[in-house]
């Protein structure tokens, strides 16, 4: 269970053996198939939103790409005063990292 203002859970995955396009793709795919909403996408950032439930109102997901080929994955509560999520953001990032597999 995370604690802090906003809760939130963040990662690395490595990906040195991928070429960027060929990983920037199965990042999209990914989003896709777990239905998250992606909000932006920039050079080195992608940004993406899940949906609320009853323990949530949502996710505000953060992909970075880092230069040493790996990225970033953060998940923080979309309500900035939620200060619990009960384990929702590792689930996320767990899921994410999950399914971005099936596509690698």
């Amino acid at each position: 269970m995370a604690f802090g203002f906003p809760a939130s859970y963040s990662t690395r995955f490595d990906t040195s053996l991928r070429s960027a396009s060929d990983f920037r793709a199965a990042v999209r795919k990914a989003l896709r198939a777990l239905n998250w909403s992606v909000k932006s996408e920039g050079e080195d950032q992608i940004t993406a939103s899940t949906g609320w439930n009853m323990r949530s109102l949502g996710k505000k997901i953060c992909i970075r790409f880092l230069p040493d080929n790996s990225i970033s994955i953060t998940s923080r509560c979309a309500m900035p005063t939620q200060i619990f999520d009960w384990g929702q953001s590792r689930k996320n990032v767990r899921a994410f990292i999950s399914e971005l597999q099936r596509y690698l």
